[in-house]
């Protein structure tokens, strides 16, 4: 800890501000709670930096992110599915579940929170002229729930087919896939 310590001071005294404050948020970020609480008392300054480079708006790009490259992903792998195969079909669609539950938590907080104090500041704003209605920046994310639902349906339907009935699977895999790329 002392080594810690002594190794956050030296680059406080010899880097530049910036590199400081990356160096303290990402410490902020990856220590855990009781380590960076002692390291925030042996050099208070790092504290401060480190709060100047967090960003709670700038978090969720990354979430949006996340969820991006998992729907790719996705999109890819109901391309290649072999729609015979019962594992393969049950991993695409516990991957879509649990993508939807990601969404709808994070929806949730981004309606609950986020887009009701954006809406309340932009109808006391100069700006509110430019939007029309402010409040319709609220309930953004029911048309994506509704496609996450289509998926699970799609899925469904070639899971229901009997085997041995390939065509059929074909054709309900290939309506899968044209559900799929339209998330």
């Amino acid at each position: 800890e002392d080594e810690r310590v002594h190794l956050v001071q030296r680059i406080e005294t010899y880097s530049t501000n910036d590199q400081y404050a990356e160096i303290a948020s990402n410490l902020a970020s990856g220590l855990p709670s009781a380590d960076w609480q002692k390291l925030c008392q042996s050099v208070p300054r790092v504290q401060t930096v480190a709060n100047s480079r967090s960003n709670p708006l700038i978090e969720i790009t990354y979430i949006h992110n996340a969820i991006k490259q998992e729907l790719r992903d996705l999109v890819t792998r109901s391309h290649d599915l072999d729609a015979t195969d019962k594992v393969q079909l049950q991993n695409l669609r516990n991957r879509f579940a649990f993508l939807e539950r990601v969404h709808r938590f994070h929806s949730d907080g981004e309606e609950n929170v986020i887009m009701t104090e954006l809406s309340k500041k932009l109808l006391t704003s100069p700006a509110t002229d430019e939007i029309s209605n402010p409040e319709s920046l609220c309930g953004d994310h029911e048309d994506e729930l509704s496609m996450f639902r289509m998926v699970a349906d799609a899925t469904a339907k070639v899971e229901q087919i009997a085997p041995g009935n390939e065509e059929e699977r074909r054709a309900a895999k290939d309506e899968l896939v044209k559900v799929v790329d339209l998330v």
